[in-house]
């Protein structure tokens, strides 16, 4: 296995970026031992990318920052008006979602049951729509997802079986328009729309339920105000996050340290992949999964017996085969809760909320390492991170 020990360029790079830490090493992998006054971030000059990353935080006000991307070295910096107070604080809670060309952020809060919407301006700095946040009909503790229109989200709840669909106008206003109730799950944990299903994995029944959506995105009932639901399969453990390649479908699976994985028919129906579900030796407790730009590799982070990020190769057949060892970003288990790639999947970013911080991943091949500036601070402990288009100018 890697660690920062190998890496003797990180020295120089490290006293440069104000914000990284670096942390010493043991045979179990990298160790970055937490810090205690969280240190501000700087955006380095030269940016030219059109990308921002978005980091949700919980125990702070300061609850969402965006950050500038620097493509050819996978440095990031906080740009003007981050981290943000936007009105609503998290608990642990995936729950940031993005409308990009709107350059909009719709974001989750369970302790507060609100929806807060954000416009980003010009320059990167979160802006409340009018009339933000708004309440919820439940608590949102689990995902939020945008319609590829941006017309409307599904959101999901703590300890329901109910679903919502809020529409959206052109301001950024929600409005409750629809809600269902299906018996085959409780406590949504995930949701991925792909074409005209909206699959969810439910945590306590450990469904993943695709429920059909009709040309306008809402969900086809029946006379009696029931969905029509064209999958229910089990995943025997609970379903944490899902992602599509192509006509595939593939799904965390939290306490198991695997990957389930389905081809998605023509109705929708989930049929089981030959070989699936695909454990990663040495890595266990899945809470992320996360495709690389073009489709070759899914990257996934795991919090037992340390936490780890690790990648596999998709193959021709839509099977997972593990790409080597998994990398430990610390020696506590527990720590990533959201992976994103960049635009070129050269780097992988990935928030931690035990280590704490925005930890940079560098990926060559088929391999995983360590990025020039492993690791950012920010305040509170990191939750959610997605990537976003946006033009800055820091």
């Amino acid at each position: 296995m890697r660690t920062l020990r190998s890496k003797t360029r990180l020295v120089p790079l490290l006293l440069v970026m104000l914000g990284a830490v670096l942390g010493g090493c043991s045979d179990s992998g990298a160790v970055l031992p937490p810090v205690t006054d969280p240190i501000a971030l700087t955006p380095p000059p030269g940016f030219a990318s059109g990308d921002v990353l978005v980091v949700s935080s919980e125990g702070t006000t300061e609850s969402l920052a965006v950050l500038s991307l620097d493509p050819a070295t996978g440095q990031v910096g906080l740009l003007a008006g981050s981290p943000a107070n936007v009105g609503v604080q998290i608990s642990d809670a995936e729950t940031l979602a993005a409308d990009p060309a709107r350059r909009r952020i719709f974001f989750g809060s369970n302790l507060t049951r609100r929806i807060a919407v954000l416009d980003l301006d010009g320059a990167g700095r979160p802006v409340p729509v009018f009339g933000s946040p708004f309440l919820a009909q439940f608590q949102p503790v689990s995902v939020i997802k945008v319609s590829p229109a941006g017309d409307m989200i599904y959101v999901g709840y703590h300890d329901h079986s109910t679903i919502s669909r809020y529409s959206v106008d052109a301001a950024g206003a929600l409005t409750l328009a629809q809600s269902i109730v299906t018996p085959s799950g409780n406590h949504v944990e995930t949701m991925l729309q792909v074409g005209d299903v909206l699959y969810v994995g439910f945590e306590t029944t450990s469904n993943i339920v695709g429920f059909q959506l009709d040309a306008q995105g809402a969900f086809v009932v029946n006379g009696m105000g029931d969905p029509t639901e064209v999958a229910v399969v089990s995943t025997n453990i609970r379903p944490d996050y899902l992602v599509a390649i192509a006509d595939k479908l593939y799904c965390s699976l939290a306490q198991a340290g695997s990957v389930d994985a389905f081809q998605i028919e023509a109705s929708g129906a989930l049929t089981r992949l030959a070989g699936s579900p695909y454990a990663f030796p040495g890595m266990g407790l899945f809470e992320l999964i996360t495709v690389q730009p073009g489709g070759a590799l899914i990257a996934v982070g795991g919090e037992r017996p340390t936490a780890t990020v690790g990648l596999y190769t998709v193959n021709g057949d839509g099977t997972l085969t593990p790409a080597g060892a998994p990398l430990a970003m610390h020696e506590r288990g527990g720590g990533p809760e959201g992976m994103v790639f960049s635009a070129d999947g050269r780097f992988l970013y990935v928030s931690d909320h035990i280590g704490q911080g925005l930890y940079v991943f560098e990926v060559t091949g088929n391999t995983i390492d360590f990025a020039a500036t492993p690791r950012y601070m920010l305040p509170g402990r990191q939750i959610d991170v997605i990537r976003l288009a946006l033009n800055v100018n820091p």
